[in-house]
């Protein structure tokens, strides 16, 4: 399975997204579109990793499309990213990290959709991935580390 699942409505949904809640709400609404026992990345994004966005982004797309190369099927994430930057950007000095989680990943993880996360090697240097790590631990979803050579970037 590859991403081209997200359809326009999903990406004009997130365009008028004001709050983390309604992110979170379009991403459940794509998972209930898809088949149970998916597979997710997780990953330093904005802080960790390879020390910038972009170069974390470029981890991220080429360890999913080398996941689903392998033919695993993934909810891909990466759409929801903009509008995430996005209401980050309005909220200032009343930014927190864990709304950002609680109201985004955690929706996305209460699915039960979602069967296994795939963490990119140096996961540990991002708050959200090893909340994310925490999280997969306390509900049973499947842990899998990926290598450091996995993706190169």
């Amino acid at each position: 399975m590859d991403h081209n699942y997200w359809l326009k409505q999903d990406f004009d949904k997130l365009d008028d997204a004001k709050t983390f809640a309604d992110v979170g709400d379009v991403a459940v609404g794509v998972l209930k579109r898809l088949p149970n026992m998916l597979g997710q990345v997780c990953g330093p994004i904005s802080t960790g990793g390879y020390g910038s966005i972009d170069k974390n982004l470029k981890a991220f797309t080429g360890t999913i499309s080398k996941l689903i190369s392998e033919e695993n099927s993934l909810f891909v994430q990466i759409p929801l990213e903009d509008a995430i930057f996005r209401i980050k950007s309005t909220m200032g000095d009343k930014y927190d990290p864990l709304e950002l989680l609680e109201k985004i990943y955690a929706p996305i993880f209460n699915s039960k959709k979602i069967s296994k996360l795939f963490f990119i090697f140096g996961w540990e240097s991002s708050f959200g991935a090893r909340w994310e790590h925490d999280f997969a631990k306390k509900a049973g979803i499947q842990i899998i580390y990926l290598p450091k050579d996995y993706v190169l970037v």
